[in-house]
């Protein structure tokens, strides 16, 4: 309790107001207590360490919605970042109600599968995405990184597809091919501390650096540039490559696009889709195009589902292509390319 009063003031307008009850009360403050250890994500740390969820998330559900912990902490005495109190209540909350996905971040069920790229222009394997799957077939990619996000595990998520996709490389992609791996801006909150653990695992497998592409993943928006670049500054000049995803939905900017100065852009599948009888589509791809060679940036155009669209992409100029048309995600790069390709 004298932990919660010190970050979240008073606590006696949650009992008044009926969002504690003496039953709960003491269990949700040792139980905050102890979140504030497991935001470390340290994996022995995921899940919520009572049986008492039941009584403990209406007091969460209470505080979320009276808007309770405006308050800024430290994870640890010895750690400078902080966050707001609030996000881990809510974070706090998220766990409780889903403990079966959280068990599933936990013992890491889930694989990395591999989408072929292809070289439109010299009709060649170019490389694959490395896209996670989760072996619990309930659960889809998009719900396991939703509620990663909303329960605070999206870093530590984020950095185990990243080791995912380097293993993947490494053991079966092989040189000569690049490979694609997204990565969320907000898992990498200091670049030179969160990277170190990408680079070393690149260095335990032996992947050269030339061959790796990190990809933004704009599913969030970007809402802070000089800290995106940072990152991608930090991939570039470790050697690896770095790519904006969905070009014209989560990224739309093309102007930005000489600030951010990527290797690679993919333009967003809503813009591929039909894109050979669609001239409202044709005018942005062609701008995207134009930009790129004046950049100097490769283009990418995923989602293509239709020989039609693949060949008026190839005749514009794109230079890169994927979708379910040249390929779907396998678990394995052979059988990621159908035969006819």
């Amino acid at each position: 309790m004298e932990t919660l009063c010190k970050f979240c003031g008073t606590v006696s307008p949650l009992v008044e107001s009926g969002f504690l009850h003496v039953h709960s009360s003491s269990n949700a403050y040792e139980l905050v207590e102890k979140y504030i250890e497991a935001t470390q994500l340290s994996p022995s740390h995921l899940s919520i360490p009572y049986d008492s969820h039941q009584e403990i998330i209406p007091a969460l559900k209470g505080w979320i919605d009276a808007g309770y912990g405006e308050e800024w902490i430290k994870l640890s005495p010895t750690e400078e970042i902080k966050r707001p109190m609030h996000l881990m209540i809510k974070h706090l909350y998220h766990r409780s109600i889903n403990p079966e996905l959280v068990k599933i971040i936990e013992n890491e069920q889930f694989e990395a599968h591999l989408q072929p790229i292809f070289n439109i222009q010299k009709n060649e394997l170019y490389g694959y995405e490395s896209l996670i799957r989760t072996t619990a077939q309930t659960v889809s990619p998009g719900q396991l990184f939703k509620f990663a996000d909303d329960a605070g595990l999206h870093s530590f998520l984020d950095q185990r597809a990243r080791k995912l996709a380097i293993q993947k490389k490494a053991e079966e992609i092989g040189p000569g091919y690049y490979c694609f791996i997204n990565f969320l801006p907000s898992s990498i909150y200091n670049p030179d501390f969160c990277l170190q653990h990408t680079f070393s695992i690149v260095e335990e497998y032996g992947v050269k650096e030339n061959e790796l592409v990190f990809e933004v993943v704009e599913t969030e928006e970007i809402d802070d540039t000089n800290h995106l670049k940072e990152i991608l500054y930090k991939y570039q000049t470790s050697g690896m490559r770095v790519a904006l995803d969905d070009l014209g939905a989560g990224f739309n900017n093309l102007e930005k696009l000489s600030e951010l100065e990527p290797d690679i852009i993919k333009i967003d599948r809503a813009y591929i889709d039909d894109c050979a009888n669609n001239q409202e589509k044709q005018s942005f791809i062609s701008q995207a195009i134009e930009l790129g060679k004046k950049l100097g940036i490769v283009t990418l155009a995923e989602g293509i589902e239709t020989k039609e669209e693949l060949e008026w992409l190839t005749s514009q100029g794109v230079d890169l292509a994927q979708g379910y048309y040249l390929g779907r995600p396998a678990k394995d790069p052979i059988h990621a390319i159908p035969q006819n390709q």
